[in-house]
């Protein structure tokens, strides 16, 4: 079956829900016996959070699949260089009849001319490369991903609280709960750096566990010599 490239409504990895995400993971890896988190741990070591975001965004789509009954596959993501004007985009596959369906049912309710609008406007600061009027990109079939996730988007954000809600509290919900969210960035630290990164967890969250040692403890440990085995001889 053909398929199409589309945008997936994501609103990115800066300053947004899914940054403040792997910010938890980061402290829920790096907590104390206490549960204090230690970022120091992580000062001195590279993390590809190339990998991590990848990682993420890949899960991410196949959540948004389920929870929105649209059948998609990852394709790539694009980040910008700096985050001035935009943000991280995600791109997956569908079935050019599913996406048609969904122009079809946005079309006729007049979602797709609203969101259109909405999001294609210029206005100060913004210079939009598209017609606010989507009856002016040409026929269905020549749409380029950004017109496809227009659809997409007005699909799903038409109820802006359910999508809102569900980006925010449900979207990584399993990852996290399954501990991916962890995996992935232990899996982007190098080799040496989560072993000794690792060690100095372990440390830290066994101390509450060991006996502590009193004066009289080690007083008592310091045998005369006599009792000693080099002593006794």
């Amino acid at each position: 079956m053909t398929k199409v490239l589309t945008t997936v409504p994501f609103t990115g990895f800066y300053e947004s829900w899914h940054s403040w995400n792997l910010d938890r993971a980061e402290e829920s890896i790096t907590q104390d016996d206490h549960g204090n988190p230690m970022f120091s741990l992580f000062e001195h070591t590279n993390i590809d959070y190339s990998a991590v975001f990848l990682a993420y965004a890949e899960s991410y789509v196949d959540s948004f699949s389920s929870e929105f009954d649209v059948v998609l596959a990852y394709e790539s993501m694009s980040s910008p260089r700096e985050y001035n004007f935009t943000t991280d985009i995600l791109f997956a596959e569908m079935d050019i009849a599913r996406a048609y369906l969904l122009f079809r049912e946005v079309r006729l309710d007049g979602r797709l001319d609203e969101y259109a609008k909405r999001r294609f406007t210029s206005r100060d600061g913004f210079s939009s490369f598209y017609d606010p009027d989507w009856r002016e990109w040409g026929d269905f079939s020549s749409w380029d991903p950004n017109q496809i996730g227009t659809v997409l988007a007005a699909y799903v954000e038409s109820d802006s609280d359910r999508f809102r809600d569900w980006e925010s509290m449900e979207s990584m919900e399993s990852a996290e709960c399954n501990g991916y969210l962890d995996s992935w960035i232990w899996e982007a630290i190098p080799p040496a750096d989560a072993e000794r990164i690792g060690k100095v967890i372990s440390y830290l969250r066994d101390r509450e566990s060991r006996q502590w040692r009193t004066t009289s403890d080690m007083r008592r440990a310091n045998l005369p010599f006599t009792q000693t085995p080099l002593g006794a001889e």
